[in-house]
């Protein structure tokens, strides 16, 4: 969803947790770490509860899961 990325991408771009370092900053690692922060912190749960058990074993999962893999496409 076009929400979602646009969000992810201002966290890559500056203003995600630790998006200025110099180790995260413009690398796949950094987009990682943006796509991570999003969904642990930053999308839209019901509760505390179905927002770790998405992030952990769910939709979130998913999502944190695809991420990895297109960012070791990116290093490959």
């Amino acid at each position: 969803n076009a929400r979602a990325m646009n969000k992810v991408m201002q966290m890559f771009n500056g203003q995600g947790r630790g998006a200025d370092l110099d180790a995260a900053k413009d690398t796949a690692y950094g987009l990682l770490c943006s796509i991570t922060e999003y969904v642990d912190h930053e999308r839209r749960a019901m509760n505390t509860d179905n927002r770790l058990n998405s992030a952990w074993f769910g939709a979130g999962a998913k999502l944190k899961e695809k991420g990895l893999q297109d960012a070791r496409a990116l290093i490959a």
